[in-house]
């Protein structure tokens, strides 16, 4: 059996059959109204005849294009003006919203549309459940993507951080007595291929680079009465790196 294809002729049967019931309820209520104007006859010599809804304009089809249209759940109000504004003549009817009411009632029953009503208020909003959960897909894949390049950023940001830290070592190799972030950026700026011109203060972005590093050491130097701060690389270290 091909529940596919049957599932398919299920579904045009059933709006079929619920195109088929708006029509038998259109029916209903113009000759309902049209038996009440009748019964008055005698009172109103010339009544007025009842406005029947235009026979293009479904209201249950009507309100499924109206959630389809947006992700966002709406009140049986929002809906109402938004059937208006395509067309929907609301004065042909003595109660619209209980009839918008029936409508989506029906579309509940059948699993089109779900209810979301927040804690403490009466309003119910009605949404789409396909749209809904198209929209909710396509913004945890968002949060996914946004998360990898999250990821991407900060592995290339360590990255950048391990050449620049391994620049600033080789240079402190070739000085044991130490040397401070401003020698160490003019350094690197002349005799590497970090371009230092992108840093508006270079010393402090190596100072940066170096500051916790466990591969370096820091000391102060007195200086024309001033402390200097100068890096060395441990004579130790360098060489087991030479090794």
């Amino acid at each position: 059996m091909d529940y596919v294809a049957e599932a398919r002729k299920l579904q045009k049967e059933l709006q079929r059959l619920t195109q088929e019931r708006e029509n038998i309820e259109r029916r209903i209520l113009a000759v309902s109204a049209a038996a009440e104007i009748l019964a008055g006859i005698e009172e109103d010599p010339n009544p007025a005849l009842p406005a029947v809804e235009e026979p293009e304009f479904e209201i249950t089809a009507s309100v499924r294009d109206v959630l389809q249209s947006t992700a966002n759940a709406l009140s049986v109000p929002e809906i109402r003006d938004s059937l208006v504004s395509n067309g929907w003549k609301i004065e042909n009817y003595r109660n619209p919203l209980a009839m918008l009411h029936t409508s989506l009632k029906r579309l509940v029953t059948n699993g089109e549309l779900g209810i979301v009503q927040e804690e403490g208020s009466r309003t119910k909003r009605y949404y789409n459940r396909r749209t809904f959960a198209d929209r909710e897909h396509g913004e945890r894949q968002r949060d996914a993507e946004e998360r990898a390049r999250e990821r991407a950023a900060v592995a290339a940001r360590a990255e950048i951080r391990d050449v620049f830290v391994d620049a600033c070592c080789r240079i402190l190799r070739l000085h044991p007595e130490g040397i401070s972030a401003k020698a160490i950026a003019r350094e690197l700026q002349s005799t590497t291929s970090i371009d230092m011109s992108c840093y508006t203060r270079p010393a402090s972005a190596v100072t940066m680079a170096l500051k916790g590093s466990p591969r370096m050491r820091m000391i102060s130097e007195e200086r024309g009465g001033a402390p200097v701060q100068k890096y060395y690389y441990p004579v130790q270290e360098a060489r087991k790196a030479s090794r």
